[in-house]
């Protein structure tokens, strides 16, 4: 496998609140699961993330909480920080927007963008509150989508996805006051995403068969409608001030300077990394992971951004996933509809993480929107993790150590049997489609074939039959069979040690026996190597299996409702 150098970025969160289980399948599992794949496949690569820490959305809710901003803002970094190492995230950096650097590198920025010609001002109608005596922007108001009728606020529909701006809204309201805004002359700065939009179009013909269909799809259905001149500037407080004459009291709009955040959190692990990825010209590949509602920003705004500055480098996959639901709902933080993680920070709160990791990972969605529910969470631990995986292990161990006396010495040149043949070309083979499908980042793929893997491993021991054949005295076709399983064994436990890094690596270690890491740089150029003379431990059951009771409390747990309040008091 060729070696490559990899930059994973995720999307950066609102610094409004604490994230959902749909956060989590939408961008930051799947993006530590490809980082940890690549870091076994010996490639150098580097995972960041960090708090979309400006814009209204903050000032809104600390102006709520009646806390001073800067702590807010402080405060939710480290409350996510939490959360993702809570969940076995595996970030390199987590960071924040609101940095010198930040600062530093957005106005940088869009100095490029003013020196070639991209960046323009003039005067526009905007909604304005006479009562609070100030222009809404974004969050500040709300409405109708024009699009699809359901209430949106004035970037956003977080329904049916369309960017938009406040006065496309229908019966507009100030959030603050709740008065009716008027129109009134603004002077704003813009982004002339006309002139870059044929150069964008060229761009994104080059991804037709590298970004998934769903977001090539949406990314060339927004070009072929034509862009307008887009606003970049906002009339708050909080923000990053904008470096051009005559706007010095207005800061840049949150999607102008969020996503530069990349490159700025970049350079904060380390500069060099920085040049080698954001601005050096080379084979080196940065792989964006967003949700659903992120991929119009990052498939044409952000990549048209890039271009203009003539100087970055933009990334070569945009791994976008669809939404995942609850129980036949949309998630929603106001109905307490769905997982909120702010449950895993409780004391009391005892979850398996990589139980969860195990089944948030079967409803990744990669290509269509999925689901939660909490019969289908069981269903998964019972039947996937303990009956299949963890049966598989317990039975290899333990019949090792009872035929054995726990160790597995067999002269295994070639199959000598069908059912050995089976086996043994599985083992061959299904571990390289399922690294291919981690590369291509088919993530979901490649859980399902590491099941394949442990069927095949159960299945070998019932055809086989070694209790059986230990008992007629036929200890080599033990050794045979035994040796086929502890091989199964260590290789499922390298492969799926991604998705459940934990687990793996206590079996790997206190069970197999093997020193080191599953996770470790470069082990996958070992896959296809097979273990013999080896002394495994004693077996120790992995995963339980749930009954009704323990799903009840598992529910109790995660559903322990805890928000920004609870934990801000």
């Amino acid at each position: 496998m060729k070696k490559e150098n990899i930059l994973i970025t995720v999307a950066l969160p609102y610094v409004n609140g604490l994230p959902h289980v749909g956060h989590i399948v939408g961008s930051h599992l799947p993006a530590d699961i490809y980082h940890r794949f690549n870091i076994q496949a010996g490639n150098q690569t580097f995972m960041i993330g960090g708090m979309d820490s400006h814009g209204t959305p903050a000032v809104i809710d600390a102006k709520r909480l009646n806390i001073d901003i800067e702590y807010f803002v402080d405060k939710m970094k480290e409350l996510h920080s939490k959360i993702y190492k809570k969940l076995n995230i595996s970030y390199d950096i987590f960071s924040t927007t609101h940095t010198k650097t930040h600062f530093e590198e957005t106005q940088e920025f869009f100095n490029l963008l003013n020196e070639h010609g991209y960046i323009s001002t003039g005067s526009t109608k905007r909604l304005y509150c006479e009562t609070c005596k100030m222009f809404l922007a974004d969050r500040f108001v709300e409405g109708t989508c024009p699009y699809c009728g359901k209430t949106a606020n004035g970037d956003e529909c977080e329904h049916c996805c369309h960017t938009l701006s406040t006065d496309m809204l229908k019966n507009p309201k100030c959030k603050t006051c709740g008065t009716t805004p008027i129109l009134k002359e603004n002077t704003e700065v813009f982004l002339d995403l006309p002139s870059l939009q044929k150069d964008l179009d060229k761009f994104v013909e080059t991804k037709r068969n590298i970004w998934r269909p769903t977001v090539f799809s949406e990314a060339k259905r927004l070009i072929n409608e034509g862009f307008n001149k887009r606003s970049i500037s906002r009339d708050i407080n909080w923000g990053i001030p904008i470096n051009l004459k005559g706007f010095e009291d207005k800061v840049f709009y949150i999607w102008f300077e969020a996503p530069i955040g990349y490159l700025s959190i970049t350079k904060e692990l380390s500069k060099a990394i920085y040049n080698d990825f954001w601005v050096e010209k080379n084979d080196n590949k940065i792989v964006h992971f967003v949700g659903k509602d992120n991929i119009q920003f990052h498939g044409t705004f952000f990549p048209a951004m890039v271009i203009g500055s003539k100087k970055f480098n933009n990334a070569y996959n945009l791994a976008g996933n669809c939404f995942a639901n609850y129980e036949g709902q949309k998630i929603s933080k106001s109905k307490r509809v769905g997982v909120f993680c702010g449950s895993l920070l409780d004391p009391n709160c005892n979850v398996d993480i990589d139980v969860f990791r195990a089944y948030l990972t079967t409803i990744i969605p990669e290509k269509k929107d999925t689901e939660f529910t909490w019969a289908d969470f069981k269903q998964n631990t019972n039947a996937e993790l303990a009956n299949k995986l963890g049966n598989f292990f317990n039975r290899t161990i333990n019949m090792i150590n009872s035929y054995l006396g726990g160790v597995v010495e067999c002269d295994f040149k070639e199959p000598q049997n069908d059912v050995e043949k089976v086996a043994f070309d599985l083992l061959n083979t299904l571990p390289n489609e399922i690294c291919e499908s981690y590369k291509n980042i088919e993530i979901k793929d490649a859980y399902k074939k590491i099941m394949q893997l442990a069927s095949a491993g159960n299945t070998l021991l019932e055809q086989s039959a070694p209790w059986a054949k230990y008992k007629e005295g036929d200890l080599e076709s033990v050794k045979r069979t035994l040796y086929l399983a502890l091989n199964f064994a260590r290789v499922i436990t390298i492969l799926f040690a991604p998705i459940c890094p934990s687990k793996m690596t206590e079996f790997y270690n206190n069970q197999l026996n093997i020193s080191g890491s599953p996770l470790e740089s470069g082990i996958l150029e070992h896959i296809n190597e097979k273990i013999n003379n080896h002394k495994v431990n004693a077996p120790s059951p992995l995963f339980p299996r749930w009954d009704d009771k323990t799903l009840e409390t598992i529910k109790s747990e995660l559903l322990n409702f805890k928000d920004v309040e609870d934990f801000l008091k």
